[in-house]
């Protein structure tokens, strides 16, 4: 038996004959004719069970029989018993607090001579245990949920949750509406002290985009993204967002999309209208215009015909001087 075993299991022996004022074997062979209705008789065959189960430092099995006989008779002498198993298996937060709520008590008797030890125990367990501290900006409380290694932990006005936890490994989990988990693992000392800052990170939003034609272009912000069908995580706020494909009118939107939410954009194109160049008309148009322009230019530029001699008629006769 090692010696801190062999410790507890004399305390316990010592402590025992508390509580029926009988040692454990002679407790144990009146148990049977004791009366059902006395607690102290039925609680003492699970207590000296606790007791075997020390000496083999089996110390969870022995806190679940301590524990057992604490519901049916409740003694300080038990709560002792529990306080050394509690430590034994580095439940230090438990047995700190049932070394203070057994210091707390009105002890007398055996019990009574067991308190130095209980506060050297205090003594001991406030130094080996962790302090850890979790703070909150304020901006962040709202809604915020925070538990650490799976228990909820109430968040206080100050913002700022401080506990003392048991040696090893923790998680602090932080969540709130909009924004991503925060998961913080720490692995911690005895003694240590450790402080936290939640800081979350908002949620991306999610863009899904369709259309009526296929591989249309998605263009957000001015920046290309994707083709339909489209769908991926954007940054959440305002976004110009268009769908654009060849010889479509292009579809335009303005989004605006919240942490966590989803935009779902149904973009309808309708077919541009073909550009005047492609009528007949046009052309045709274009053609007249341009022979009838010819034509008023050449009229204007074509040299005057001569006019006849003056000195002669259609007739061409002429007229002579004297």
């Amino acid at each position: 038996m090692s010696r801190i075993a062999a410790t507890i299991f004399s305390a316990a022996l010592v402590l025992a004959s508390s509580v029926v004022g009988q040692s454990p074997g002679h407790a144990s062979a009146q148990a049977g004719r004791a009366e059902a209705s006395d607690p102290r008789a039925r609680a003492m065959p699970i207590f000296n069970e606790g007791l075997e189960l020390v000496s083999q430092q089996r110390w969870a099995e022995a806190l679940d029989r301590f524990l057992e006989a604490r519901t049916i008779f409740e003694s300080w002498t038990i709560v002792f018993n529990i306080g050394y198993c509690q430590r034994a298996l580095g439940r230090y937060v438990d047995a700190l607090e049932t070394f203070q709520g057994f210091l707390s008590a009105e002890l007398d008797g055996v019990a009574a001579t067991r308190a130095p030890e209980a506060r050297n125990y205090v003594r001991e367990l406030e130094a080996r245990l962790v302090h850890l501290a979790v703070e909150v900006p304020e901006d962040a409380r709202r809604g915020l949920e925070v538990s650490i290694d799976g228990r909820a932990v109430e968040l206080p006005s100050s913002g700022r949750i401080a506990l003392r936890l048991d040696p090893g490994a923790h998680t602090v989990q932080a969540r709130r509406d909009g924004y991503q988990p925060l998961f913080l693992d720490r692995q911690l000392r005895p003694g240590a002290r450790e402080r936290v800052e939640v800081a979350l990170e908002p949620l991306p939003a999610r863009l899904q985009v369709t259309a009526n034609i296929d591989e249309a272009d998605v263009i957000l912000d001015g920046d290309s993204i994707g083709s339909v069908p489209f769908d991926a995580e954007i940054r959440p706020g305002r976004h110009r967002l268009e769908v654009r494909g060849p010889d479509y009118v292009p579809h335009r939107a303005v989004l605006n999309v919240e942490s966590g939410d989803t935009a779902r954009v149904r973009a309808y194109l309708s077919e541009a209208p073909a550009p005047i160049t492609t009528k007949w008309w046009f052309w045709t148009g274009i053609v007249a215009a341009v022979a009838g322009a010819a034509v008023a230019t050449w009229a204007l530029t074509r040299p005057e015909p001569e006019p006849p001699p003056y000195d002669g008629g259609n007739l061409d006769w002429v007229v002579g001087g004297p």
